[in-house]
């Protein structure tokens, strides 16, 4: 994971892994720490946030009224730290709030004509300096620079989109990119082209129920389980292609069979079961997936109250009171 990079070889060895993972050359990197975040929101006189509901985070020390919220350094902390009181818990709903909150703050930085007034950005630049850590090669003078050169720059202009990625079948509670998908994507940023009208979409890649077949295959002695499961999987959107029973009865464990054709269709069968084991065919070619129920068959998950497709990039105009 990218993240055990840092533990491993710190900041130097993170700036090579992603070169290495995405081949786009890194000029310069800034390590910013707990104290060096706080400082820079509050040289900003705080950012605009939008609460959709109260929030009262004993861990993240957060409590907050539903409504737009300006938060000062401290409660911004807590905002973009905070996990398991707001959206699903996940990580990667974390990431979204902070690609937020940085577009709220960039746009109030290009509002507030910070980048035009000498002394609201030399303030800027030292709150920013005084508790992060950058290569040599990046000054104050160098980061003065390249603040006053975005002066032309428009909020609209600036994007933010989470490299496209999809849960992984081989390593349960872990994601992985999508390919081409995720190489596309960094060929754009390595060449310096323009996002919009690239047709690259981010977030997580799924494919559709609706486009999914699947053949239904009973491991068990449970007499009719798979016409059941079929039913439930029909009712979900999934095309059965098929109904009957396994070679060999008992089955142990749930799986998922599916081909290189069927690979990316895989996570979305995975993520509606309970449990099952992911079974490559590297030699097949079909891309239907087969499903066989084994005696640990555990049934379907609910489904979630926000069953909507993947998340988008957006810019830094975006407004998180208008869609929340």
């Amino acid at each position: 994971m990218i993240n055990e990079s840092f533990n491993s070889g710190g900041i130097t060895c993170t700036w090579k892994t992603i070169e290495s993972l995405t081949g786009i050359h890194i000029d310069h990197f800034v390590k910013v720490d707990f104290t060096g975040f706080k400082g820079m929101v509050d040289a900003v006189g705080g950012v605009e946030v939008c609460v959709p509901e109260a929030i009262n985070d004993k861990k993240a020390l957060l409590h907050l009224a539903a409504g737009r919220q300006n938060l000062g350094g401290e409660q911004a902390l807590g905002y973009v730290r905070a996990r398991y009181s707001l959206g699903d818990g996940s990580d990667i709903g974390r990431i979204q709030r902070q690609q937020m909150f940085i577009a709220s703050m960039i746009k109030k930085v290009m509002s507030g004509e910070t980048l035009t007034d000498p002394t609201r950005l030399f303030g800027f630049l030292d709150a920013a300096t005084k508790s992060v850590t950058t290569d040599p090669g990046l000054t104050p003078g160098v980061m003065r620079d390249l603040a006053t050169s975005a002066q032309g720059l428009a909020a609209g202009q600036i994007h933010f989109i989470t490299t496209p990625w999809r849960y992984s079948l081989v390593h349960p509670g872990r994601v992985e990119w999508v390919q081409p998908q995720s190489g596309r994507l960094f060929k754009i940023v390595a060449t310096d082209r323009a996002i919009t009208g690239s047709g690259v979409k981010g977030g997580q890649a799924r494919v559709p129920r609706s486009k999914i077949q699947v053949e239904v295959r009973n491991g068990t002695m449970r007499s009719g389980l798979a016409t059941l499961v079929a039913v439930q999987l029909e009712e979900r959107g999934y095309h059965v292609a098929r109904i009957g029973d396994a070679s060999r009865r008992p089955y142990p464990t749930t799986t998922i069979a599916y081909s290189p054709n069927g690979a990316a269709k895989a996570p979305t069968l995975s993520r509606d079961l309970l449990a099952s084991r992911p079974l490559p065919v590297r030699r097949a070619t079909t891309g239907r997936l087969v499903l066989t129920i084994g005696d640990d068959w555990k049934g379907l998950k609910p489904l979630p109250r926000d069953d909507t497709e993947s998340l988008k990039g957006f810019d830094a105009t975006h407004d998180s009171c208008t869609s929340a």
